[in-house]
C-alpha cells in the first residue's frame, strides 16, 4: 500500500482543502515596522544633529505608539485575516 493509498492520508488531503488559515495581515504590520523605524530614526537626527528637543520627544512617542500598535496586530489573534484554502 502506497503513501497516497492510505485512508488517513486522503482524508488529511480532504480536510486541507477545506479548512482556512489563520495569518497576520502582512500590509497592515509592515506598515507599521516601516512608521516605527522611520519615525525613531527622525527623532535620533532631530536629538542628535538638530538639537531639537521637542520634536525629538513628538518621534519618539510616535515611535513608541506605532510600535505598541504593531505588537498589537502581531500578537491578538482577533485581528489576524483568514485565508482561503486553495
Amino acid at each position: 500500500m502506497t503513501h497516497s493509498d492510505k485512508t488517513w492520508n486522503a482524508r488529511l488531503k480532504h480536510n486541507a482543502q477545506h479548512s482556512r488559515v489563520q495569518q497576520r495581515n502582512r500590509p497592515i504590520v509592515t506598515t507599521l515596522t516601516v512608521l516605527t523605524v522611520a519615525s525613531a530614526v527622525a527623532g535620533l537626527i532631530a536629538d542628535l544633529q538638530l538639537n531639537a528637543d521637542a520634536f525629538a520627544g513628538v518621534c519618539y512617542s510616535a515611535a513608541a505608539l506605532s510600535g505598541i500598535i504593531e505588537l498589537v496586530f502581531l500578537f491578538n489573534k482577533r485581528l489576524w485575516v483568514t485565508r482561503q484554502p486553495g
